[in-house]
């Protein structure tokens, strides 16, 4: 998207790029709900070191699911750019055009992207690692649909 030039096509990525970040924010913010008003099983893990880790890496993937969207936003909206939500309407600036916190907030949305591809990568490699060396029920857990439930 970034290295496309100038255009109509460039300008519909970024379109796109920014509706499904905002739709992720409102799923997000469903998510934290529903997290904070249910109770969830508890970690099965095989020690307290590990059960720290799994704990750090859910807050760290929280955090950066929070940011990308906000500095996103930052981005477009310090850069003095158009953000509309699948062209149905517009999201409005709260902040001036500002080169440097568009500067600032493009380059936090960059780095928070790729940590969040890493946490990702790491979740389901423990996630993997759970069911297929330690077979503890861990992904069972997590995929609590009614076809994948342990009989």
């Amino acid at each position: 998207m970034v290295s496309l030039e100038d255009g109509s096509t460039k300008w519909q990525w970024y379109d796109l790029h920014k509706s499904l970040g905002f739709l992720f924010v409102i799923l997000l913010l469903a998510r934290i709900f529903w997290r904070s008003t249910h109770h969830y099983p508890k970690f099965s893990s095989h020690s307290a070191v590990l059960e720290s880790l799994a704990s750090i890496t859910h807050l760290m993937l929280y955090l950066v699911m929070i940011i990308l969207p906000i500095s996103g936003y930052l981005d477009s909206a310090a850069g003095g750019y158009h953000f509309g939500f699948f062209g149905l309407f517009d999201i409005p600036a709260v902040v001036e055009k500002n080169a440097q916190l568009a500067s600032l907030a493009l380059s936090a949305h960059v780095a928070a992207g790729w940590l969040l591809v890493g946490l990702v990568v790491m979740h389901a490699s423990a996630a993997l690692f759970h069911q297929f060396v330690w077979r503890d029920g861990t992904l069972y857990r997590m995929l609590p649909l009614v076809f994948l439930q342990k009989k």
